[in-house]
């Protein structure tokens, strides 16, 4: 995924998951095994490779290997559906989208700095990530082996429970409804303890690559904030199964959130985990 990034042969979202999944399935049929279990690392984060080919690229987010990020997560159905934006054509032979028997550990959090780039040095929490999900997916285990997963996104109230359809004053919000979400809380990055002086979860907005965006046409969501239709986000834990996305709107933006991103950047600096010390991965949601 790296050589796809930026560097090498850069792919789309669409197509990198694409290509992925075909490799996959093509494996599968070269071994005559149809439904064999196969599971892969999600590309983790560096800090020292930001901006190639002009893309946008600021403190808080930058789409390179964010992109394919959001690719290898399509492929277990875990990045949110991508938007009318990235879609295009159809790709001729693209696999139907989640693989069965497929699984993904999540290693954004276990990222290493510029020293060592983007092959972490922290590999034994990727492996037991990969460990648990293969206990559960070859051979049937019971046990807890998921981080959380993001299920729907909803315009927030000030209530645990409540919707509605337009943003609060000052501020809009977007409550996210996740699954395997026991014991939700913040967890600094491996990037953010050494380069960030382990305080990203306390310092807001900058840490999470969360973004909201009120603009009705996703392609226009594809930009830095411009804190008209794109804002910066922060999180915090709202309910046992939800997180909140909350940013500062402004005089010019009286629209509700039409979709809402967490960790699209190149080096989140802080996570949600789960009783399993699990993060949650990357993704784009549209807002109910």
């Amino acid at each position: 995924g790296e050589a796809n990034s930026d560097e090498g042969f850069p792919m789309t979202r669409p197509q990198y998951a694409c290509a992925f999944g075909q490799m996959i399935e093509g494996w599968r049929k070269a071994w005559n095994s149809p439904s064999l279990p196969f599971g892969f690392v999600q590309l983790s984060s560096w800090t020292g490779n930001w901006g190639f080919d002009q893309m946008p690229c600021v403190a808080n987010y930058c789409p390179v290997i964010s992109r394919i990020r959001l690719a290898q997560a399509d492929v277990v159905g875990q990045a949110g559906p991508p938007s009318a934006s990235e879609r295009g054509a159809p790709i001729p032979g693209a696999p139907s989208f989640p693989l069965s028997n497929t699984f993904m550990a999540v290693a954004y959090d276990q990222g290493d700095n510029q020293q060592h780039g983007v092959h972490s040095r922290f590999k034994s929490e990727p492996a037991r990530r990969l460990a648990l999900q293969l206990i559960h997916t070859a051979f049937g285990s019971s046990t807890p082996f998921s981080g959380p997963l993001p299920l729907s996104a909803h315009h927030a109230t000030s209530t645990a429970s409540g919707v509605s359809s337009k943003s609060t004053a000052g501020a809009i919000s977007v409550r996210v409804v996740v699954s395997h979400s026991s014991m939700l809380r913040l967890n600094d990055t491996h990037t953010c303890n050494e380069q960030f002086e382990k305080k990203c979860c306390a310092a807001g907005a900058s840490g999470f690559g969360a973004r909201i965006c009120t603009a009705a046409v996703p392609a226009d969501c594809a930009i830095t904030a411009d804190g008209k239709t794109v804002f910066d986000a922060n999180v915090t834990i709202d309910s046992p199964t939800s997180i909140l996305v909350t940013a500062s709107a402004t005089a010019e933006s009286s629209s509700s959130a039409s979709f809402v991103e967490f960790g699209v950047t190149d080096f989140p600096q802080c996570s949600v985990v789960n009783e399993l010390g699990i993060a949650m991965g990357p993704f784009i949601l549209p807002v109910e």
